[in-house]
């Protein structure tokens, strides 16, 4: 399986929309998207691709690189955010690494590989220990990580949703 992990630019903005279309119907989305840099919080895509690309971080937020995942058939099958750098927030509830595969493509192995490539972005920016997070009841997700050596913790809970953390040792 061949992936391509693109920057996210104003060229992908019709696969962008059409991507959230299908993860807005299938799902019911009160929270951030995993993976997409709280695209679900901006009023256009312009606008999030306006943060998603800039290069100054202020003190709330940390370093990111954020992912656009397309197939071999140039088909956009999902979201990828890797923090370089963990707030107090992404340490208990959202850990370096966030994807969302778009509904009509999962179960496809693309999860796994996208895991792979941002195990491979930690380990070129020195993050030795790799905090991974998931819902309590997201299986598939702790599926994924447990199958990368991913290693349970804890669960803490945010007030609203209850959390899995698991540490993945480099």
């Amino acid at each position: 399986m061949k992936l391509e992990f693109v920057n996210p630019t104003l060229k992908y903005k019709n696969e962008i929309s059409q991507a959230l279309l299908e993860i807005i119907n299938i799902e019911e989305v009160n929270d951030p998207i995993p993976g997409t840099s709280n695209i679900n919080g901006y009023s256009t895509i312009e606008e999030w691709l306006e943060f998603v690309n800039k290069k100054d971080i202020d003190t709330v937020l940390v370093p990111f690189i954020q992912y656009l995942v397309f197939n071999e058939n140039k088909e956009l099958v999902g979201f990828l955010n890797i923090r370089l750098s963990l707030n107090e927030h992404l340490l208990n509830f959202g850990g370096h690494i966030g994807y969302c595969v778009v509904p009509k493509h999962r179960r496809r192995g693309y999860a796994t590989e996208m895991m792979k490539r941002a195990i491979k972005v930690c380990k070129e920016n020195d993050i030795n220990e790799i905090l991974m997070t998931c819902k309590v009841d997201n299986l598939a997700s702790e599926k994924i990580i447990l199958k990368n050596n991913g290693n349970f913790d804890d669960i803490r809970f945010d007030g609203k949703s209850s959390f899995k953390r698991f540490w993945i040792k480099l």
